[in-house]
């Protein structure tokens, strides 16, 4: 009796080896029932079995394809899409599902440059031309010195025995407004005009004369242009323009023939410039992209290199980490002087029931740093040792209309100027926090 016990439990899992044997019909009419019924975590499961047996055709890769979109993994599901449609060309229902996986991914302009090959049906019933206006955006927001009465309250107690002449950022305002373009299937055409307000108080005092107390609004007004050319494969080269230029004014110390010191209003004007040009690759569970810049910002010249890896671990948007490295280079010419610095940025994203919700901190200075393929230049005169920020992003009427409300705190630091004689002087820093709100909506057409 126990030998055959024995012989019995010795076979058992040779006979389930048996059972456990997958046959190319097999699988095809299994996964056909799971298809139907829309069990799809088992379908996937049974795909993967048979792939590690060496079972590949193409109503499997299809189903599996379609069981990845319905459970919401659209990069997992857009390879095998590809690949679908490499063996069936045209085919309406995969060409459908693809694009709807491209833009569920986060990834519109390819879902575009797929309409090359949709029929005109298809491309009426979903709504899908090349659009000579794809989106509208606008956007505006304040932002305050939080230790302003701090700072001025520092400069003007302290007694400078000959001159002191200082800088105070208060706060400032902005508007951002532009457009998206389809230029064709293959490229993508934007641009934005942006206006800057900065308000800052100057203040001046010299020896044996009551101090100078003064506002000065510095305007900047900006034109960025970019475009997006699909190379195909997951490939995009994106070159930028940035054109900046305003004006600004300060108080500036003379003598009339009495020697008695007197303040004149200086205006002035000022003209800058940042070109840049990246490249980006989509993959399934991730994006790489590399990028550069050149710039001459307020007399001096820069240029940063930038990598980025975002990764999607879920394979959709629902959450993803967004990792950037800048290395800055500036060069002031006629000071044959030149300086490099590392600047990162981590941005994590999730979905949180209808919204989405990103949080990030970015750490180096961030003086001058090119952000967002050049849409955003730091060209301040404040150094900008740290920010962490939040953004949420309401999506109304099936991401037709985008609500998106930024928070970001930046930690800035100045210089306040005095000379202890006639010629010996001395720079005293001081820190300050400056808080952001600004809020925006994105049309999609």
């Amino acid at each position: 009796m126990r030998r055959a016990i024995l012989i019995i439990l010795l076979l058992v899992p040779f006979i389930s080896m048996a059972q456990k044997k997958l046959t190319p019909a097999g699988v095809d009419k299994e996964t056909y029932a799971f298809y139907l019924t829309g069990e799809w975590k088992k379908l996937i499961q049974l795909s993967k079995e048979a792939h590690k047996e060496g079972i590949d055709f193409f109503y499997l890769n299809t189903r599996t394809a379609i069981a990845y979109y319905n459970l919401g993994h659209y990069r997992k599901s857009v390879p095998l899409f590809e690949n679908a449609l490499q063996e069936i060309k045209g085919d309406t229902i995969l060409l459908e599902y693809l694009y709807y996986a491209y833009l569920f991914s986060g990834r519109g302009q390819d879902a575009v440059f797929l309409t090359r090959k949709f029929p005109e049906s298809l491309k009426t019933r979903l709504d899908a031309h090349p659009k000579a206006i794809r989106s509208f955006f606008v956007e505006s927001g304040i932002a305050n010195n939080m230790d302003y009465a701090n700072i001025t309250t520092m400069s003007r107690n302290r007694n400078s025995s000959v001159y002191d002449a200082n800088y105070y950022p208060k706060n400032q305002y902005y508007i951002t407004t532009g457009f998206s373009h389809d230029l064709g299937a293959g490229v993508r055409y934007t641009q934005a005009y942006t206006y800057i307000g900065i308000n800052e108080a100057q203040h001046i005092r010299e020896m044996g004369n009551t101090s100078n107390e003064s506002m000065h609004t510095t305007v900047q007004n900006q034109y960025y242009g970019a475009l997006d050319f699909n190379l195909g494969e997951g490939f995009h080269l994106v070159p930028s323009l940035n054109l900046l230029w305003g004006k600004y004014s300060y108080n500036a110390l003379s003598y009339d023939v009495n020697n008695v010191a007197t303040y004149d209003l200086v205006n002035g004007n000022f003209s800058d410039y940042s070109l840049y040009l990246g490249v980006f690759k989509n993959f399934t569970y991730f994006s790489t992209g590399l990028s550069g810049s050149y710039a001459n910002l307020l007399g001096i010249d820069w240029t940063q290199l930038n990598g980025q890896l975002a990764i999607y671990p879920l394979a959709n948007l629902n959450f993803y980490l967004v990792s950037t490295l800048s290395l800055k280079q500036q060069k002031l010419a006629s000071a044959d002087y030149s300086d490099n610095n590392l600047v990162f940025n981590q941005k994590i994203g999730f979905k949180t029931g209808p919204f989405w919700l990103e949080g990030y901190h970015t750490a180096g200075s961030m003086q001058f740093l090119s952000e967002a393929s050049n849409f955003v230049i730091w060209n301040t005169p404040y150094i900008i040792d740290s920010r962490w920020g939040a953004n949420l992003i309401i999506p109304i009427h099936q991401n037709r209309l985008q609500l998106v409300f930024r928070y970001y705190s930046m930690q800035e630091k100045g210089y306040l100027l005095y000379y202890q004689d006639t010629e010996n002087y001395q720079y005293e820093e001081y820190n300050f926090t400056n808080q952001n709100f600004s809020g925006g909506l994105t049309w999609n057409f």
